[in-house]
C-alpha cells in the first residue's frame, strides 16, 4: 500500500543539516524519552516502539 511519502525525497543539504543537527548515533536508541521507537545512525527506524534492553538491543517487543 503506497504511502503519502513515498514520492519525496531528502536532498543533499537537507541530509548535512539532519547530520549536523542530530548528530550520528553508531547504536540502537529510542528516538523519544517515553513510548519512542528504535532507531540507530541519523534517525533510521530499527522498528516502531522502544528498543529492547536484553538480549539484541534492537529486539522488537513481544506483540
Amino acid at each position: 500500500m503506497p504511502g503519502a511519502n513515498d514520492s519525496m525525497r531528502m536532498s543533499a543539504a537537507g541530509y548535512a543539516a539532519l547530520r549536523f543537527n542530530e548528530g550520528v548515533v553508531m547504536r540502537y536508541y529510542n528516538d523519544a524519552p517515553a513510548n519512542g521507537n528504535c532507531t540507530w545512525g541519523i534517525g533510521t527506524l530499527a522498528h516502531l516502539g522502544p528498543c529492547m534492553r536484553e538480549s539484541a538491543p534492537f529486539r522488537q517487543p513481544a506483540q
